[in-house]
């Protein structure tokens, strides 16, 4: 999922690194709430993962990531504010993390990738 209170594409058309359709967003007009997210994510406490990605900003903004429950009142799961120093062309990132601030299993992780306040018109 995708969300901006600015404006902006997104679209499923740039060619990635291992894909002919990787997600493509262009923001338009920058907003004060703008992150790419995937919800409903089951996980177990206290356990290590590894979160690997590949992206790229054409001006060279970050993005942070943080792994939180998908509801109010949006607590932290173990990963959060992690910033990646995004550069011009396509990397690999990898985040390692333990999880955290719950027991047992969850099924309501939502992993979210923050572009808010590194966002700029043009960014792509």
């Amino acid at each position: 999922m995708f969300y901006t209170n600015g404006a902006r594409t997104f679209a499923n058309d740039a060619a990635g690194p291992i894909s002919a359709k990787a997600a493509h967003i262009t923001i338009t007009t920058p907003g004060t709430n703008v992150q790419l997210h995937q919800y409903g994510l089951a996980l177990e406490a206290n356990t290590q993962y590894q979160l690997s990605s590949k992206a790229y900003s054409n001006t060279w903004h970050d993005v942070s990531v943080s792994l939180q429950k998908h509801a109010s009142p949006y607590t932290g799961y173990g990963l959060s504010g992690q910033v990646i120093d995004l550069t011009g062309s396509w990397q690999s990132y990898m985040v390692e993390f333990t999880t955290s601030g719950f027991t047992g299993t969850v099924n309501d992780g939502r992993l979210m990738f923050w572009i808010a306040p590194y966002d700029a018109a043009g960014d792509q």
